[in-house]
């Protein structure tokens, strides 16, 4: 069961490194539960660590919210996808297509292991005179460098993915097209354009918070693949290497919460800011493309 925190709280901040998943936060000099990450200490202690400790008793578990959401004002989301009602363009790299395979096919790609028992799976282009290589990485890391999952962490979390974040994926590389140097410059999308274009609207067995949750969930499993590049020369545009970095880079996750009347704050929504790793600026490149020094491929 989660847990959410009063407002009898009196900041006194005993809770917070007794949470064994990190889960309490102070936001604007008030504590508050993720519960994104809250798991009532489950697998860790019998009771609530947050519960046992708080002297003032205002860490209860979190029940879920009655009456309606109300609106509040969120960043700027970049654009909308499907304007026509029938389809978008996007990023059609070779790139974008192995992730694609890679979130699809997961366990039934030809995985190995190098000297550092560190999973990869590779592929040769251009009959074998480049290489892409692909890692899997913990996401989670927001906005430091994600690193490759050794061997038995990497199974797991390939195991872990969910065919959803495969189209989650696709979604992110009809936003980079619509991104001017989308290597450069973030864009940003918010759960409920993910609700939709995901078809999870239509759940109407999940709950606001299994919904967000689930969103976050594949949002960050979509940007948790991280590949190298080694591509020969093509006509005039040159040869290239890229080092190892996410396809997708989750900068930052924004989280909107609305507060009940006993100051336990209900998380309502999720702004997400992505920017697209190095490949964009060799194969989503409009301006060198007329330079023919890079491609435009969409």
């Amino acid at each position: 069961m989660k847990y959410a925190i009063t407002h009898d709280c009196i900041e006194c901040s005993s809770c917070i490194p007794q949470c064994p998943v990190g889960a309490i936060k102070v936001v604007k000099g008030q504590h508050l539960i993720d519960p994104l990450l809250c798991n009532g200490c489950e697998g860790y202690t019998d009771e609530p660590l947050c519960a046992s400790v708080c002297p003032v008793g205002s860490s209860i578990p979190l029940q879920s919210k009655k009456g309606r959401y109300r609106k509040h004002k969120r960043p700027t989301l970049s654009l909308e996808l499907f304007l026509n009602g029938k389809n978008n363009s996007f990023a059609s790299a070779i790139v974008v297509w192995e992730t694609c395979n890679l979130l699809a096919q997961r366990q039934s790609l030809p995985w190995q292991t190098d000297e550092n028992e560190v999973l990869f799976y590779e592929r040769q282009v251009k009959q074998g005179k480049g290489i892409l290589r692909f890692w899997i990485g913990d996401s989670r890391d927001q906005g430091g460098d994600i690193q490759p999952l050794k061997q038995s962490e990497a199974e797991r979390a390939i195991a872990n993915l969910d065919i959803r974040a495969a189209c989650l994926h696709l979604i992110y590389a009809a936003c980079a097209t619509g991104c001017d140097q989308s290597w450069k410059n973030e864009f940003v999308i918010s759960d409920r354009q993910i609700e939709q274009y995901l078809g999870l609207d239509k759940r109407k067995d999940l709950s606001k918070l299994d919904k967000l949750s689930l969103i976050n969930d594949l949002s960050l499993q979509a940007c948790s693949i991280i590949a190298s590049i080694r591509w020969p020369r093509q006509g005039r545009v040159p040869e290239f290497v890229t080092e190892q970095e996410p396809i997708w880079h989750m900068v930052a996750i924004h989280q909107h919460f609305e507060t009940d009347d006993l100051g336990c704050k209900h998380l309502t929504g999720l702004t997400f800011r992505i920017k697209a790793g190095s490949w964009a600026k060799h194969f989503l490149n409009q301006k060198d493309h007329l330079q023919h020094t890079a491609f435009y491929q969409y």
